[in-house]
């Protein structure tokens, strides 16, 4: 859980907050999310935040925090704006789910035994392809080794 300013400027953290990223409550007391942010997200944390301060919706993202040893985490955020003008923002670790899905994907689209591309990866790769290609006629031979 965290709690900040509408600038960003942490102002409460929980206790397993400051065990999945490292930090000490003083350390993470004296930064911004965006000090926490890999650089190559700031930009949207930084307009999802403004649309929330702004307009006072609720955001539900997926984001990415540094912890302090330099590891980017996948994390599911619920944002929302309080009353009383802070931000309250609950933070999952969905970095189990984000492995789940990554094996299911190698899976889908590569033999278990080879790991090399299967036949649904070649139909959608050749799906891929003929949506971007201009050509009208085309052949494709399959030859399929199993028996």
């Amino acid at each position: 859980v965290f709690i900040t300013e509408p600038d960003g400027h942490i102002v409460f953290v929980n206790d397993n907050a400051l065990t999945v990223l490292g930090y000490s409550a003083a350390e993470l007391l004296s930064m911004t999310v965006l000090d926490i942010s890999p650089p190559d997200w700031r930009a949207v944390y930084a307009e999802r935040l403004s649309r929330v301060t702004e307009v006072g919706v609720r955001e539900l993202m997926e984001i990415r925090l540094i912890s302090k040893t330099g590891q980017k985490i996948p994390m599911e955020l619920n944002l929302l704006k309080m009353p009383n003008g802070l931000m309250y923002g609950l933070c999952r670790d969905i970095n189990e789910r984000k492995q789940a899905e990554r094996s299911l994907h190698q899976l889908t689209y590569n033999d278990p035994l080879t790991q090399l591309p299967n036949r649904r990866a070649m139909l959608a790769n050749l799906q891929h392809s003929l949506t971007r290609s201009k050509l009208r006629f085309g052949a494709l031979l399959v030859i399929d080794l199993d028996y």
